[in-house]
């Protein structure tokens, strides 16, 4: 993750060079003049002295030709008036989109603020420790924006902040933004923050405390970028996880989030909570797609702006879940794993797999110690390593289904073991080969709770899923069945299949996700619920037709009343897992759409991406 955001940084650099003509002025190369750094725990006071003027090195705000800034400023938009204080706010620092981030700040404006708290990601990871804070002035184009020395030096003793200017020379999650601050607070001060990645969450409550101890001239804004890299489709179905971690206050979903800093947003989140300001007031929802509407880009990022002020919290039920389809780590997947690293397989899609409450996919089989025997003897016996749970908790999978014909390939014991090292990463599971171990399980996120019922075709013992079915039913929210059934290869399912996905339903389930056939199947809408009798290969080392080159994710945004499905087309080239090209998605959506059991407007639906549904 960490070198993503590195990645994310660089490239976030590039769009604005490219797109606004955003160049980082040349800073002063005298010496610093600030303390050593060091660990707190290991000095009794740290304190910030600056041994000669703070003028003797400044940091220069994002150069760009006069009246830049002011131009953004002319063009905002009208922002919305808020009657209570602005505690925390949230904006952009993508100045492609510097109007609204004007706007944004013009609705935050006020004289009687003298602290402005300014929290960016460190994109490049240049600060020597987790969390930094420089003492010096930032020269702006509406004048001079002094520090607040007496406050960070509080920061520093208290809250784990150190001193290090080194990372603030070309971070323009700041620098971009010092302008705004000092045209919209002309009274404040600075205390400039920047939070690497791998800041640990009691490193993330510390900083939180002390931030939400501020008093009422002080304001917080987190400068981030949201959801990035990924086409239009997928940049909204992040972004409906984000929207309900900003209204919440969801600070453990922050770290789950498609954003450029998950722990910098978790510290803002926390922060807000402390104050009582627990009422999010939202002034934009953009991405760089939407507004040049191009969207099949995949140079895409998306903007939160907004503040965080006292009133309720909109109570709603909205969870979002990413469905993926048969998942095989041996044979030729073990391969390449070995020859290249275990994140090859999931390197190209890393940002897809972000930003949803739960992950979820079919386990093709057990994770053992014992050695691969998927040779030309045995090519359908399959084992994984153990590391690849690890990789697949690292690429965000929550969840797996283990209803299939492969997971007890070595036996009870393989099974035991599979589930140990599912458990020890922290990845729920569900179903048996056998529908006799685990068949269900419930979970819950922000106060809903999901139950899951694996059912394998393979196992017999029907009519005990089906009662799993119906006595799950009345414990949980919404409910999901994911059968491993049909013939492998038909690109049309069968009418047991049919048969069964009915029963289903009609004994309590709000949707069903099939695997088996290794190819896309159609999908039916039956009394308003989805069925996707098979969505195909995810992760496998199929590779002798077209049909099982490709795979299908589902992206389900769920409220009780409500789902809204969007649909990803993933392209397996020898081994290389990527978003479909916007041609080849739209071959696939095409035939699905001809071939599924929906309405003409439904069928409409499919091949534009997104399907929505609502409780008859």
């Amino acid at each position: 993750m960490k070198s993503l955001y590195k990645v994310s940084g660089v490239m976030a650099v590039v769009i604005l060079l490219t797109t606004v003509g955003f160049f980082i002025g040349l800073q002063n190369p005298e010496k610093t003049v600030v303390a050593e750094t060091k660990k707190v725990s290991n000095i009794k006071v740290q304190t910030v002295q600056v041994k000669r003027s703070v003028s003797d090195r400044q940091h220069n705000s994002a150069k760009q030709p006069s009246g830049y800034y002011q131009m953004f400023y002319d063009r905002a938009l009208p922002t919305p008036k808020i009657d209570q204080d602005i505690r925390v706010g949230i904006v952009p620092h993508h100045l492609l989109v510097g109007r609204y981030i004007a706007s944004a700040f013009n609705g935050m404006s006020s004289k009687k603020i003298k602290r402005v708290v300014l929290i960016s990601p460190d994109h490049f990871a240049r600060g020597k420790t987790r969390v930094s804070a420089t003492v010096h002035p930032w020269e702006t184009p509406f004048g001079k924006l002094l520090p607040d020395t007496k406050y960070i030096e509080s920061l520093v003793n208290h809250a784990g902040v150190y001193i290090d200017p080194e990372p603030f020379d070309g971070e323009h999650g700041i620098s971009g933004l010092v302008p705004f601050v000092k045209k919209s607070f002309p009274n404040a001060k600075i205390v400039p923050i920047v939070v690497r990645d791998d800041l640990s969450e009691d490193g993330e409550q510390r900083l939180a405390r002390a931030l939400g101890n501020i008093d009422d001239k002080t304001i917080i804004i987190g400068s981030f970028d949201f959801s990035h890299y990924v086409p239009h489709n997928a940049a909204e179905f992040h972004d409906a996880t984000s929207q309900t971690v900003l209204e919440l206050l969801d600070h453990e979903t922050a770290r789950r989030l498609d954003i450029d800093s998950q722990p910098g947003l978790a510290i803002v989140l926390r922060a807000a909570k402390r104050l009582n300001a627990p009422h999010w007031n939202q002034v934009l929802h953009a991405s760089s797609a939407s507004l040049s509407e191009n969207h099949d880009t995949k140079e895409n990022t998306s903007y939160f702006a907004g503040y965080f002020t006292s009133g309720p919290i909109p109570w709603h039920d909205k969870i979002t879940m990413h469905f993926f389809g048969d998942m095989m780590f041996d044979r030729g997947v073990r391969n390449l794993m070995e020859k290249h690293g275990n994140d090859y397989v999931f390197q190209n899609v890393e940002r897809f797999m972000m930003g949803s409450d739960v992950v979820i996919g079919n386990l093709e089989g057990a994770i053992t110690t014992n050695k691969s025997i998927a040779g030309n003897l045995s090519p359908l016996l399959f084992t994984f390593d153990p590391s690849v749970a690890a990789t697949m908790k690292k690429f965000g999978i929550t969840d797996v289904s283990l209803a299939n014909n492969h997971s007890r390939n070595f036996g009870q014991d393989g099974l035991d073991q599979t589930k140990h090292y599912l458990t020890k990463e922290g990845i729920r599971y569900f179903g048996d080969q056998i529908n006799e171990e685990n068949i269900s399980y419930w979970t819950e996120v922000r106060g809903t709770k999901i139950g899951w019922v694996g059912f394998s075709a393979f196992g017999g013992k029907q009519n005990d899923v089906i009662d799993e079915i119906r006595r799950l039913r009345n414990e949980v929210d919404v409910l999901v069945v994911m059968p491993h059934w049909g013939a492998e290869y038909k690109l049309v399912h069968g009418r047991s299949q049919t048969r069964l996905a009915h029963t289903f339903i009609d004994s309590g389930a709000d949707m069903v996700i099939g695997a088996h056939p290794h190819v896309i199947q159609p999908m039916e809408i039956y009394k308003g619920k989805p069925i996707f009798y098979s969505l195909g290969n995810f992760v496998f080392d199929q590779y002798f037709s077209k049909d099982v080159t490709v795979g299908l994710s589902v992206g389900v945004e769920w409220e009780h009343n409500k789902m809204k499905l969007r649909l990803f087309v993933l392209q397996n080239n020898q081994g290389e897992i990527d978003l479909a090209t916007p041609e080849k998605r739209d071959e696939i959506l095409k035939r699905i759409s001809k071939t599924s059991i929906v309405s003409p407007e439904v069928s409409t639906q499919i091949r534009s991406g997104v399907i929505h549904l609502e409780k008859e």
